[in-house]
């Protein structure tokens, strides 16, 4: 048996209120229909209702079970707020929590490994360490965005990423900047701002993204109408 729900977990509403009297629906990994017990004791002889019901602090009551669940939180009149699958079964459910080899994590969990804090890419994601994954599995989570200097990037919840940086150029091309991590999956939006140009002339200044030199890990920018000299600019790109 294991405990589905850590001991002292509070649940809160979208305006950060205790969800109280909210729901805790179970059911079969995988199932929306097909209901799953759990138990308010360790030995698993007391079945609670389902749905388990929050208290005035809007914790959780003793839930214990075996095996994998979809576990689907909502209101106190059955609105959905939070869904989770699998839950249980090893499975990696608590934010922050150290790395497992033996779990399975879902889509978004972050985990803590080396000393850092990682999101996980994928669902049944077990047995890929993050500080030695390739990018394929995990990414970096800060606990602050990291944007001490002007290059940094930012990784949200859902695992949207945010980078920004300078490129510099002579003439037409600009050199290629590296980002500060590698987009995992793709680039959905590049953003390029001039802001300094010394020397040479310029007529009719268009300034974009090279994407036939743009990767998951680099940036281009080409700035025509310009002959010659050297100018710099930034850059915000948007991926996961």
């Amino acid at each position: 048996m294991a405990r589905l729900i850590d001991a002292f977990e509070q649940f809160f509403d979208s305006a950060g209120n205790p969800l109280i009297q909210g729901k805790i629906f179970f059911f079969e990994s995988g199932s929306s229909t097909a209901a799953k017990d759990t138990f308010s004791n360790s030995d698993e002889t007391n079945v609670n209702s389902n749905p388990v019901i929050l208290n005035g602090d809007g914790r959780v009551p003793n839930t214990f079970g075996t095996g994998s669940y979809r576990a689907v939180v909502t209101d106190r009149d059955e609105v959905q707020i939070l869904v989770r699958d699998p839950v249980g079964g090893g499975t990696g459910t608590t934010f922050g929590a150290d790395w497992n080899n033996e779990s399975f994590y879902s889509i978004g969990d972050v985990v803590r490994d080396d000393g850092r804090y990682w999101t996980s890419l994928t669902g049944n994601n077990q047995g890929n360490q993050p500080s030695t994954d390739d990018g394929s599995n995990w990414v970096l989570f800060p606990a602050f965005p990291n944007n001490a200097s002007s290059t940094g990037h930012e990784i949200s919840t859902s695992g949207i990423i945010t980078q920004w940086g300078d490129i510099t150029g002579t003439a037409q091309l600009s050199d290629i900047s590296t980002f500060d991590i590698a987009f995992p999956n793709a680039v959905f939006q590049r953003y390029l701002a001039l802001y300094d140009k010394f020397g040479g002339t310029s007529s009719g200044l268009t300034l974009f993204a090279n994407v036939g030199d743009f990767t998951l890990a680099t940036i281009q920018g080409e700035l025509t109408g310009y002959d010659s000299g050297t100018w710099t600019a930034g850059y915000l790109v948007i991926g996961n």
